[in-house]
């Protein structure tokens, strides 16, 4: 049976696996996730020669640590049903300018967290979890962690809402999308997986047949939350910039308003962007 490969490497950023649909970074490595508690310097990585640099601590019980000692794994146990959105977090040093750690300094070490859900159906049952480094010298994998790993069994079908041109020509009635249905890894965070379908806008089998989205592409979810029957969901400033005339903002609000209430949880919606209130961007 295939196993996938995830990647998540502190210089840069990443969690990969083999043969999943995404927009791939780099050749051959499509993403397997959607990030968020994580933040990269937008900056390229910065030489720098190690000197006189300690000798890493012993890891911890329980730990998982390179043979360097420079990156140590803290939240994941070889051949763990990884639940779905999933953690990875530790400590690191590392010798670039660009990394995922909270380090006052390059060369010392910071922790890093990192959470990530899984959007696409892996090809096997399991798989490994890599934690590392890329060398500032020659950009080659270092201070490697592979911790292997067992995915989520069965699936979780969602629906998400778009507006289709086929159902409505020249879309005259924006404010009453359609739903597709997506199948993601199983979940319990089902509104949560919910919206991160509806960021990534229609596949082309269902562009094909009139699917469209007034949400701009690029907007990321910040955070969403359900209490007392309120979700609360904060979009990236993506959400709001460039939205114009009221056919795209009666999308924008259906779109998302359908997908949560589709749940039982949810009897009204609340959208922020980067923390305010969406409100004065979406009145028609």
């Amino acid at each position: 049976m295939h196993a996938s490969r995830f990647v998540f490497a502190l210089g840069i950023l990443a969690l990969f696996g083999q043969g999943c649909l995404a927009d791939p970074p780099q050749p051959n490595r499509p993403i397997l996730f959607d990030f968020q508690d994580a933040q990269v310097e937008p900056e390229g990585p910065v030489p720098f020669e190690p000197t006189n640099i300690p000798p890493a601590p012993p890891a911890k019980t329980g730990e998982i640590k390179s043979i360097s000692g420079n990156v140590v794994v803290s939240s994941l146990i070889p051949n763990q049903e990884l639940p779905n959105p999933f953690v990875v977090f530790g400590r690191g040093r590392v010798f670039e300018g660009a990394v995922l750690t909270d380090a006052l300094d390059i060369g010392t070490f910071g922790n890093f967290r990192v959470r990530a859900f899984l959007r696409a159906l892996p090809e096997g049952s399991t798989g490994t979890v890599e934690v590392f480094t890329y060398s500032a010298r020659d950009g080659s994998e270092q201070d490697m962690v592979r911790v292997p790993v067992k995915f989520p069994t069965g699936d979780t079908a969602l629906q998400v809402f778009f507006v289709n041109e086929q159902a409505d020509p020249g879309l005259l009635r924006c404010d009453d999308p359609r739903p597709v249905t997506r199948r993601v890894p199983y979940t319990q965070n089902v509104a949560e997986a919910a919206i991160l379908e509806l960021l990534r806008g229609p596949t082309v089998a269902e562009d094909v047949y009139g699917s469209r989205t007034g949400i701009r592409p690029g907007t990321a979810l910040r955070s969403i939350s359900i209490t007392n029957g309120t979700a609360t969901v904060d979009f990236s400033r993506e959400f709001t910039q460039g939205v114009a005339g009221s056919c795209q903002v009666q999308a924008i609000r259906a779109q998302v308003e359908k997908t949560l209430l589709q749940f039982p949880t949810v009897q009204h919606v609340n959208m922020l962007v980067e923390g305010v209130s969406a409100e004065p961007y979406l009145q028609p």
